[in-house]
This record gives structure tokens, sequence and C-alpha cells, in this order.
């Protein structure tokens, strides 16, 4: 059993990225309620620029089935741009970027760590090396045995 800090909030992210049925605005802030608002719409895009996705800027009001117009790739930046708006202190990671090559899944943990490192506890499952660099520890799981080691 895990237990966290009374008032502490925790995101679970899937290799699959969910994308409910709405507006992207809706799709980007879930599972918040987001407002159109100047603020609101200004933060949002920074995020969509900030993990290379301008180009949905303008889209923030459009309805769509997210799930089907976007890519996996795409998908799986979306569910950077949603922690990123929602900065939770915890954060579990389930190969977030397994759709990514790994230039975008080191330039986007980088922007994690970047904007979330002193805020958030991290902790992802993954299986490039490159992912080590993001971390300071290491669970090895081999053959019934648990190992911590320093990375």
């Amino acid at each position: 059993m895990i237990t966290f800090p009374l008032g502490d909030t925790v995101a679970f992210v899937p290799q699959k990225a969910y994308c409910p049925l709405g507006s992207l605005r809706h799709c980007l802030t879930y599972p918040s309620i987001s407002f159109s608002s100047n603020e609101e719409d200004k933060k949002i895009r920074n995020i969509l620029n900030l993990c290379q996705m301008k180009y949905w800027s303008n889209n923030l009001d459009e309805v769509q089935d997210w799930s089907r117009v976007l890519s996996l790739g795409e998908q799986q930046k979306m569910a950077f741009i949603r922690i990123l708006y929602l900065r939770p202190k915890w954060l579990f990671l389930d190969e977030v970027t397994s759709s990514l090559d790994e230039q975008a899944e080191t330039y986007l943990y980088s922007i994690l760590m970047q904007e979330l490192a002193n805020h958030s506890t991290i902790i992802s499952i993954g299986h490039r090396n490159n992912l080590r660099q993001f971390h300071q520890l290491e669970l090895v799981l081999n053959d019934g045995n648990v190992t911590m080691m320093s990375i």
C-alpha cells in the first residue's frame, strides 16, 4: 500500500494516454475543468509550444475524438502537456514515451525535469537507457528480487 501526504496531488500516466471526448482544452487539462480565459489559454498555448505541439494552439475549442485524431506519439506528448499543466506532487509514468523516438523522449523528459524537478517526485517505468539520466535511483526487478541502486 502506498500512502501520500494529505492534499498532495497524484498522477498516474499510462503508456496510452487517455483522451476524453470533447474540446482539445478539455483533453489537455483533464481531469481539471478548464474554462476559456485569456490567462488559461496563454498558459496552455505556452505548454503546447514548449512540448513542440504549437500547431494545435489555435484548436483549443475544437471538439473531436482526440484518440482518433492524434497519433500515439502526439497522444503521449499531450500527456506531457497535461502533466505540465496539472503539476502533480507525485507522478508515476508508465512507458509514457514508448511511441516517441529517443530524441523526443529526451527533450520531453528534459522539459519535465526543468519544470517539475523541484516540485514533484517522479517515478518512471521505461526500457530505454537514456531515461536513466533523469533519475537518481533505479529499482531493478529480477527473478523475484528487488534491488535499489544509485544511478
